[in-house]
């Protein structure tokens, strides 16, 4: 498109041209330029890269040579008005512009002829109309000339549409009249001068009902030809346009009819493929024929549909059935028994059919039996050949695919049973009983439970040799077990009994834990819960204490603080009615969190604790704390009173002379908010 544009350039810089040639070639110039424009921004999944073919570079020469023509054509390549009316003249052009477009896209390839075609089928874009409009006002100024009237020149644009779309209507070329009447539509949607002619618009319809006409005949008549794929084919590009135009839907433009007429046709054809036994082909029609259903409202499918599906469901079950049977007949019972799922699958796949399921069954009978005799010979020679584990799996599978299929067993099972399972079950058990001996009895049940599995397989559980050998294996592994397990037990009631004593309740709570666990698994041994009960109640209050401390602690952590400090008053109330100081318990974790948060109420409660448990120091690092956070001295009095005391009595104690001074100086700093507390203190030092 590029070099044509390009070739037309050089050619028209050399000509002089009547002002309706000169206008036909600018319109061209200007659309070509455009699609250029468009191409270039397009990207490519077979030519990867930005712009891999350098169309925009093209067009950017493209249009400085259009803009080079322009000039040409305004300054000397134009003549004068010339003789008639210069509108006509210039509509005309454009027509001419329209079927040399038309002409072009026909000429060239196959692959150029979609871009052609475009000239020919796009409109006049609104800053092309503004360039238009800018050239024909500097042409008239540069000739004396008078202003152009662009509403006269759009009607003659718009009859070029319309004559152009007459000819194309009547050779019956009714998409490229759609496409071309739709361009000068949005040529007037675009032209303020213009509006929109009734003519335009009729036309337009026109020849949008002569298109679906025209693929209504085409797929009418291969549809009566029984010709599908060309019906099928046809009705899709008239799908294409209806989407294109937005044209009302199947029923307005009689594509459902048509689509009916179709469903009918793969149905009848359905019919004919049944009489010929074609079952497969049939349902192969018959799913072209729901597709339409599925896809499309107002397609029915009909009585024949369903006759006919049942028909061709039934057919091709009965041939995977007999592909089943014939495999059988040959031996083959590996893919027999794929056959006859495939079969159930398909048949599966349409919910309305139900198979024979006694011939369904019948087969899966034979195909076991199959299967049963070929494990049985396997298993024969793996006897022979010594191959013990082999021996065994196909001996059990064999087993087991006569108990599934209701088989009886033959004598060559017996006598594989008697001669090679059953001194396998006697290995294990002596296995067993050697593990037991090496004091492994878990080992010992592990093989006891393999075996007894491996005889019930084989419906052989109660023969009197490898019962009584079960029954042995399993008492003195139990008993061997169990003086173990009750040795675990008491070790782990002795140590939570440590760990209580300690005062270290989480490890205690584990431990305590497992072992009831293992109370409860190994409740065969006979263990109780006596021991562990008396350790767990003789620390419960420290244990429920412990619990409500550690709950309220995450409480408070969590800014529960309310329901957090409650539920440490109920500690302290348990802590001090049950005397748990004498345990040696202690906070945990308290002060750290009383340090760390700027609730009074939790400091406050906090500082009481530790003066009730004599732990002053902390006491009086939270009593700063009340301080710096904004509490009075009046409202901390009591811990001021109660704290003064304590360190009094505890100085006094530990070095029998006190320098009051020095020690108010290290206790309150100086601050005044401490007279409470250095009046109490100095108080019991001189009186004591």
């Amino acid at each position: 498109m590029a070099d044509t544009l390009d070739k037309r350039i050089r050619a028209a810089r050399v000509t002089r041209h009547t002002v309706a040639g000169a206008f036909a070639i600018s319109v061209y110039a200007g659309k070509t330029v455009r699609l250029l424009r468009e191409a270039s921004a397009v990207h490519s999944l077979i030519l990867p890269g930005k712009d891999p073919m350098g169309l925009a570079e093209k067009q950017r020469i493209a249009a400085y040579k259009a803009g080079e023509l322009n000039a040409y054509l305004l300054q000397q390549g134009a003549k004068g008005p010339g003789t008639g009316n210069v509108y006509q003249n210039l509509g005309s052009g454009y027509a001419r512009q329209l079927e040399d477009a038309l002409r072009l896209s026909q000429k060239v390839d196959y692959y150029s002829s979609p871009f052609f075609y475009r000239l020919f089928a796009n409109g006049i874009s609104a800053s092309q109309l503004v360039r238009l409009k800018e050239l024909a006002e500097v042409y008239t100024g540069s000739r004396n000339l008078p202003d152009p009237d662009w509403g006269r020149l759009s009607r003659e644009m718009i009859s070029a549409y319309l004559l152009k779309s007459n000819e194309l209507i009547a050779g019956d070329r009714f998409a490229e009249a759609v496409d071309l009447l739709s361009a000068g539509v949005k040529f007037c949607s675009v032209n303020p001068a213009a509006g929109l002619p009734d003519t335009l618009a009729r036309r337009l319809k026109e020849a949008r009902s002569g298109l679906t006409a025209a693929y209504t005949r085409v797929v009418k008549k291969a549809l009566k030809s029984n010709l599908p794929v060309i019906a099928e084919k046809y009705l899709a590009e008239a799908e294409q346009y209806v989407l294109k135009y937005s044209l009302d839907d199947g029923d307005a433009t009689g594509l459902t009819s048509l689509y009916q007429q179709m469903a009918d046709m793969y149905i009848a054809n359905a019919g004919g493929l049944l009489q010929k036994g074609h079952y497969g082909g049939a349902l192969s029609e018959l799913g072209k024929a729901r597709q339409l259903f599925t896809q499309r409202q107002g397609i029915e499918p009909g009585p024949a549909y369903s006759s006919s599906l049942k028909k061709a469901v039934d057919g091709r079950f009965d041939e995977m059935l007999g592909l089943t049977k014939a495999l059988l007949q040959k031996g083959n019972y590996h893919l027999a028994g794929q056959s006859l799922d495939d079969a159930l699958g398909f048949a599966r796949s349409y919910p309305v059919y139900l198979p024979d399921m006694t011939l369904v069954d019948s087969l899966r009978r034979a195909i076991a039996g199959q299967a049963y005799h070929a494990l049985l010979a396997a298993a024969w020679q793996d006897k022979l050949d010594r191959n013990k584990e082999q021996f065994i799996r196909n001996t059990t599978e064999a087993a087991l695919t006569a108990r599934n299929a209701g088989l009886e067993h033959v004598a060559m099972f017996d006598s594989l049973v008697r001669g090679g399972v059953v001194p396998f079950l006697n290995e294990l058990y002596s296995t067993g009983r050697l593990k037991l001996w090496a004091g492994e009895p878990e080992e010992a049940l592990g093989y006891s439970q393999k075996a007894s599995q491996l005889a019930d397989i084989m419906g052989i559980t109660q023969l009197p040799a490898l019962k009584a050998q079960q029954d042995e294996l399993i008492r003195l592994a139990d008993e061997s077990l169990c003086s173990r397990i009750r040795g675990e037990l008491e070790s782990l009631v002795g140590e939570a009994s440590a760990l209580l004593q300690q005062n270290r309740f989480d490890q205690a709570s584990a431990v305590i834990l497992e072992a009831r666990e293992l109370i409860y698994s190994r409740s065969y041994c006979g263990l109780n819960t006596q021991g562990l009960n008396r350790v767990t109640e003789e620390y419960r209050h420290p244990v429920r204490w412990n619990e409500m401390h550690r709950t309220a602690l995450q409480q408070i952590a969590e800014g529960d603080y309310t329901e957090g400090i409650r539920k440490l008053n109920e500690a302290e109330a348990l802590f001090t009615h049950y005397r748990l100081d004498t345990l040696g318990l202690v906070s945990s974790g308290l002060f750290e969190l009383a340090m760390a948060t700027d609730e009074l109420r939790l400091i406050d409660y906090a500082t009481g604790y530790f003066i009730t448990r004599g732990h002053y120091d902390k006491a009086l690092q939270l009593t700063e704390r009340l301080r710096s956070s904004g509490m009075v001295a009046d409202a901390a009095r009591t811990h001021l009173e109660s704290l003064g005391r304590g360190l009094a009595l505890r100085d006094l104690s530990e070095t029998g002379q006190v320098d009051v001074k020095l020690m108010l100086k290290v206790y309150t700093g100086g601050n005044k908010w401490y007279r409470r507390f250095t009046e109490v203190y100095r108080f019991h030092i001189l009186n004591h």
